[in-house]
C-alpha cells in the first residue's frame, strides 16, 4: 500500500505540475505575442493550468492516505500522547 501511494503522490504531483507550467506558459506565450491582450483571451489556458492543478490534488491526498495506511498497518507510526 505505501508503495502504490507513493505512485499516486508523485504521480499526481508531476502530472498536475507540469499542466500547470504548460497553461501558464501558453498563457505568458499569447501575452508576449502581442502587445495588449484582454483577460478573456488568455482565459482558457489560465483554466488549463488551474484545472490540472486542482485534479491533482485528491489524487495526491488519495496517495498520502494510503501511505499512511501502510504505515500504520506496520507499526511504523508512534501514538502521539500529551503529557
Amino acid at each position: 500500500m505505501i508503495k502504490l501511494g507513493a505512485w499516486l503522490l508523485v504521480g499526481s504531483i508531476s502530472l498536475g505540475l507540469i499542466g500547470t507550467i504548460v497553461g501558464m506558459m501558453l498563457a505568458f506565450g499569447r501575452i508576449s505575442n502581442g502587445g495588449h491582450v484582454a483577460p478573456s483571451e488568455i482565459a482558457d489556458e489560465i483554466s488549463v493550468a488551474l484545472i490540472s492543478t486542482a485534479a491533482a490534488m485528491p489524487i495526491a491526498l488519495a496517495g498520502i492516505v494510503c501511505i499512511v495506511l501502510g504505515l500504520l498497518k506496520r507499526g511504523d507510526v508512534a501514538e502521539s500522547r500529551d503529557t
